[in-house]
């Protein structure tokens, strides 16, 4: 579906634009590309950085704002929530149309202590967000909330895949060092793998715990790599059957939809927003959190890696769902009724 070329069709979004750095930013560049291909005309404008450059940024906003016919705010909570804030600013003051868009896996935290200034930021107007877990939370706070997954563009987003179904003994952990990620709860688990089977960790990404975590656990079967260019790492997953995912709080994480695109076997620690999007025949849920429990989980699978075939194919299959063609028409008819909004 596209709308006419006499239709108003120019947008600003606006967000804490981080390259390389941020599932937010590469989802919403997919996004913008997406809609481009539809003769939309996107802008983005950051609100991340120094005390100058988030300044610089607002006042970029207003600018823009001005020709622009709908302005899409991006965020998440705490200090993410910032775009969101200037963007409902510079709307209002404007009296611009204008529509959210909420990643985080902590939004039940985040709203049972600040729901009253996220009311007053966004009040009656529409927020879209990718997982059902995030959709309850902010359907029991009766915001106006839509549910549309992130997607990807398959001849844009990846380069060509090798579905090659062969087994290594290579693990893949691809998120930022930081606590609501629990690095060191995976790093302790592949110490305890590693002294007991032939196996490689790999560890990819940066953050605050990085280089102490870097330093303690500097063991042979267990491989930092720090972040790389994103273009690089797409192609890093084809040297993996497996990827490990420790999160303690996730939205609709982008690394298990590249993993699963790419077809490894995906284990994971239960938080709500992957459990809310993927089955336990697509990705195999740890029972907890214990390091020995899921040690020896991970020591068994690798007993008869072959048994678990079907969660690479299922889990392959639910990402072709989240293709743009399979999320286009969500995506226009929430714009069109933006515009209109008045």
């Amino acid at each position: 579906m596209k709308l006419r070329n006499s239709e108003n069709k120019n947008i600003l979004i606006v967000l804490n634009y981080r390259e390389s750095k941020s599932g937010i930013t590469n989802q919403i560049l997919e996004l913008k590309h997406s809609l481009e291909k539809e003769n939309y005309e996107v802008t983005l404008v950051s609100t991340y950085g120094s005390v100058y450059q988030r300044i610089k940024g607002i006042l970029d906003i207003y600018k823009i704002g001005q020709n622009t016919n709908l302005i899409i705010a991006v965020g998440c909570a705490y200090y993410g929530f910032f775009p969101m804030m200037v963007a409902a600013a510079v709307a209002f003051l404007l009296g611009k149309n204008i529509l959210y868009n909420f990643h985080d896996g902590q939004a039940k935290i985040f709203l049972e202590k600040y729901s009253k200034l996220v009311r007053f930021v966004i009040r009656d107007k529409k927020i879209i967000v990718a997982s059902g877990f995030v959709f309850d939370v902010f359907k029991k706070y009766n915001f106006n909330v839509v549910l549309i997954p992130n997607h990807f563009n398959e001849n844009y987003t990846f380069p060509a895949v090798n579905n090659n179904s062969d087994w290594n003994n290579k693990i893949l952990w691809s998120r930022s060092f930081e606590k609501l990620y629990r690095p060191e709860l995976a790093l302790k688990v592949a110490q305890k793998v590693v002294d007991n089977i032939n196996c490689e960790f790999h560890f990819y990404g940066n953050g605050s715990l990085l280089e102490n975590l870097e330093n303690e656990y500097n063991i042979p079967g267990i491989i930092f790599h720090r972040l790389i260019d994103r273009t690089d790492f797409l192609n890093e997953y084809g040297k993996y059957s497996f990827y490990f995912n420790t999160s303690e709080f996730d939205n609709f994480p982008l690394s298990i939809m590249e993993a699963g695109y790419f077809g490894l076997f995906v284990l994971s620690t239960k938080s709500e927003g992957v459990s809310s999007i993927y089955n336990n025949k697509e990705i195999y849920y740890f029972k907890g959190i214990d390091v020995n429990e899921i040690s020896s989980e991970i020591i068994n699978i690798f007993k008869c890696k072959e048994k678990f075939n079907e969660y690479r194919i299922n889990l392959r299959n639910k990402i072709s769902n989240y293709e743009w063609r399979n999320v286009k028409s969500k995506w226009i008819e929430a714009l069109t009724e933006a515009v209109n909004h008045y």
